[in-house]
């Protein structure tokens, strides 16, 4: 996604404000498992947060924003089973670019793997310049996952719309995979959160040389378990009793890769 020519920079307190010689479009768009809530680095909000909020209100606190629901058929009523073409969206047509960090607060509805992206329109005259951003998740009913996003005020700045991954978001996707089905059998699951616990432990005690070992040698398991369940997969024979899902893969392979990152280099 892509951004806004500046005419001017001010920095206000932590923020970054640029008057925009684009016409800027943010869309944020998530599947019907979760609802959201984008907050501004004002602290505004925009979006829809149900904890506490059975009648499901939406907050409209952010300028220029919008939130609500596209569908191809008829949006479902409480209690419903919703139609997977049901999605949350939001729109934000900022005339003053806050180029700070951007929070989307994800709650999860009910159990299940869920999609949102963020695209970002920037037009000047006739010329439209577009960049987008694709996450999948899988969420459990209840819990909140993280992300953040940031844009400047021409199409060449940087960008960027990403979870927030940490040792217990890690943790709640492999629950969440194991409750799906996307993860067995128990004792694996037990083992990876042991796995967990000595990357932890080791992040506690400061030993990031070995906090990086114990985490590369989880990620080669991971890796070494999709090996092993594609074989069976490919058979068209029944899964083993321990076996990843590629969604289930992707989620927690993504998660091991963004906390080797975080750890000094070598």
């Amino acid at each position: 996604m892509k951004y806004i020519a500046a005419v001017f920079t001010i920095v206000v307190t932590i923020m970054m404000q640029s008057v925009a010689q684009y016409k800027t479009v943010v869309e944020i768009v998530a599947s019907d498992a979760v609802h959201y809530l984008v907050i501004d680095p004002l602290g505004r909000r925009s979006g829809c947060d149900p904890r506490g909020n059975p009648e499901q209100k939406v907050l409209q606190e952010i300028p220029e924003s919008n939130y609500g629901f596209e569908s191809v058929g008829d949006i479902p009523i409480q209690g419903q089973m919703p139609s997977p073409d049901v999605m949350h969206v939001f729109v934000h047509k900022p005339d003053t670019i806050l180029t700070s960090e951007h929070t989307v607060k994800v709650f999860g509805r009910r159990n299940g793997k869920y999609s949102i992206s963020m695209i970002i329109e920037y037009t000047e005259a006739s010329l439209s310049t577009i960049r987008k951003f694709e996450n999948v998740g899988i969420i459990e009913q209840g819990t909140v996952h993280t992300y953040r996003y940031s844009f400047g005020s021409q199409p060449e700045k940087p960008a960027k719309f990403a979870r927030i991954v940490t040792v217990n978001s890690t943790r709640q996707d492999i629950t969440a995979a194991h409750i799906l089905g996307l993860l067995g059998d128990k004792k694996l699951f037990d083992d990876w959160n042991k796995e967990l616990d000595k990357f932890e432990r080791d992040l506690s005690r400061k030993d990031s040389a070995k906090a990086r070992q114990e985490l590369d040698k989880f990620g080669k398991e991971v890796d070494k378990l999709r090996k092993e369940t594609i074989k069976h997969e490919d058979k068209k024979i029944p899964k083993p009793s321990k076996f990843i899902t590629q969604d289930a893969y992707q989620v927690i392979r993504e998660d091991i890769d963004i906390l080797l990152n975080q750890l000094p280099k070598k």
